[in-house]
């Protein structure tokens, strides 16, 4: 594996996609390691938090991008926290190797995160221990009806 396979995009959080420095963050370093998922190690990615902060204001979001297999298989996304892997996205491959949206906004990162992808057929081991903090979402934001 190598880092060829991570794309960060700009998107449009409702403001419009500035690519300036004005406008948004970037600078995301990127390190590709491995996990081991049931004995076999598997391609991981640490993003760290941006670089360079936006010199005005953050409009415009920073996501990120996998590149899948051309086979239109479905993949899931896990992020490694505290040892175990949480599903946090599902991706579907296209008919040729391309990157694809994860979907997950990375502008705010204020610590690295861990991601890795599988195909969502994969039986990840359960974590038999999980601490959540309950401080990162609340029923205001949009996840919640």
């Amino acid at each position: 594996e190598n880092v060829s396979n991570v794309a960060i995009a700009i998107t449009d959080k409702g403001q419009g996609c500035y690519a300036s420095s004005q406008y948004s963050v970037g600078d995301f370093p990127v390190i590709v390691g491995q996990v081991n998922v049931d004995g076999q190690a598997v391609a991981a990615y640490e993003i760290r938090p941006a670089g360079s902060d936006a010199a005005q204001f953050v409009a415009s979001g920073s996501r990120l991008y996998l590149r899948l297999p051309g086979d239109s298989a479905e993949y899931s996304v896990y992020n490694l926290r505290g040892g175990a892997l949480v599903w946090v996205a599902t991706m579907q491959a296209l008919g040729t190797a391309q990157f694809v949206s994860t979907s997950i906004s990375i502008e705010a990162l204020s610590a690295p995160e861990i991601y890795t992808v599988l195909p969502s057929t994969t039986s990840i081991p359960s974590p038999t221990r999980l601490l959540l903090s309950g401080h990162k979402a609340t029923e205001c934001d949009s996840l919640f009806p």
